[in-house]
């Protein structure tokens, strides 16, 4: 990517999120019947290298924020507003720390939309148990972080597990019907999530003969992807099984198509579908690269989606100048999934009738949120969102999708499936 791109790209982030920020007008807040607002801190990149997705999350948060206040507030709570307090943590996990006890000393916040990535919650979470206040996060998805047996911290993200049991289960479609995967690679970043996927990755693949001829850790970060494609091609590898967020995606693809590598990709993980994925390749890379095949693990957020609840927060994003589907690179995963952890808190605030950290996280965590109800816009829970003690999400059923003339369809589990796949 050229600096002029970059910049570019630098700067749509920037714009997005502001206009985002000023689509929540202070009168939002007014709409209440004598009561203080209800305030919600939401920690998120707005800067640096994960900005992005900050700027997907902040405007659905922000849309299911004012769908609440539009509706009356929290009735329980006299209906009271919710007030968003957001903050940039630039990809940081110290900046994190320090900007999440700020919310919750100074700011009063009564739970946090956030931590972002895996090292974050690492890093964080322990906070919402020091003081008492949940966390419900829409995005890190690191197993180890449930090791830290946290009762006040959450994740509404696809988790490590559920993305390893996912890629491994199209593995061994491509092995039963196309004869591949025979001798699978497994390469990951070396970083929380990556190491946190390939060890749930090991004993599914363990289990299922295909012990890898590969097991290769790449620092994140790195910008040179090459030698990591000659190290799978000289393993005799047939297909790829990937830990990698979006940026890592996208420059090990740009690695394998430079090196005319085409065996078949299957990420674990949401960065090899990504919609921003044929715009950051380029269209002439993205042309060669994703006829590979790639696949990856999904959550089916997606704007064509059939799922009357998405279609419904789709339908009221309509009246947003930020939005997906319309404002480019504003990806509706993380737009959905910060909407669903806004309607949470929501749901937690109405059972509650409380502003107490130790009542509401009580009430979150009472919650099953019935698949098809319209708070539960995540389509990938079945029969209800729920987590474990230590806010392991429960029941997820991720779907596979593949790159298909331009536009990634889905190719698994047959029942949700828009396609079958290509090799």
């Amino acid at each position: 990517m050229s600096d002029k791109m970059a910049f570019k790209r630098r700067e749509f982030v920037r714009l997005s999120v502001a206009a985002a920020a000023a689509s929540l007008s202070p009168r939002t807040f007014s709409q209440s019947r004598g009561a203080s607002p209800i305030k919600l801190g939401m920690v998120t990149p707005v800067t640096g290298r994960f900005a992005s997705y900050g700027a997907s999350a902040i405007p659905g948060a922000m849309l299911a924020a004012k769908l609440i206040n539009g509706g009356g507030g929290i009735a329980s709570l006299g209906g009271a507003p919710i007030e968003l307090v957001i903050v940039d943590t630039k990809g940081d996990a110290k900046v994190t720390v320090a900007e999440t006890e700020r919310l919750i000393n100074e700011e009063k916040v009564v739970g946090i939309v956030g931590p972002f990535s895996s090292l974050d919650a690492l890093a964080a979470n322990p906070l919402s148990d020091q003081y008492r206040i949940p966390f419900v996060s829409p995005f890190w998805s690191s197993e180890k972080a449930f090791t830290l047996n946290s009762r006040y911290s959450r994740t509404l993200n696809l988790v490590s597990s559920s993305y390893a049991s996912g890629g491994v289960n199209m593995l061994k479609v491509l092995r039963a019907k196309y004869g591949l995967a025979r001798k699978v690679a497994l390469v990951y970043d070396s970083g929380e999530y990556g190491k946190g996927a390939s060890a749930a990755a090991r004993p599914l693949l363990e289990a299922a003969g295909m012990v890898p001829v590969l097991d290769l850790p790449v620092t994140p970060g790195a910008s040179d992807y090459g030698p990591t494609i000659l190290r799978i091609r000289d393993s005799g590898a047939d297909t790829i099984l990937a830990g990698f967020y979006f940026q890592e995606s996208v420059l090990l693809l740009r690695a394998a198509d430079s090196l005319n590598f085409r065996a078949p990709i299957v990420g674990m993980g949401s960065g090899f579908t990504d919609v921003r994925l044929p715009g950051a390749l380029g269209p002439e890379v993205a042309a060669r690269a994703l006829k590979a095949p790639v696949f990856g693990t999904a959550t089916g957020m997606r704007l064509d989606t059939k799922y009357a609840p998405l279609q419904k927060l789709l339908k009221a994003s309509e009246s947003e100048s930020v939005r997906p589907g319309n404002t480019p690179g504003i990806e509706l995963q993380w737009y959905g999934l910060a909407a669903q952890a806004v309607n949470v808190f929501r749901l937690g605030l109405e059972q509650a009738a409380s502003r107490d950290g130790v009542n509401l996280n009580n009430a979150i965590a009472a919650l099953k949120l019935a698949r098809g109800s319209d708070t539960m816009v995540s389509p990938f829970y079945d029969p209800a969102i729920a987590w474990d003690q230590a806010g392991k999400p429960l029941n997820q059923v991720p779907s596979i999708e593949q790159w298909q003339d331009g536009k990634a369809v889905i190719v698994y589990p047959d029942d949700v499936a828009t396609g079958g796949p290509r090799i």
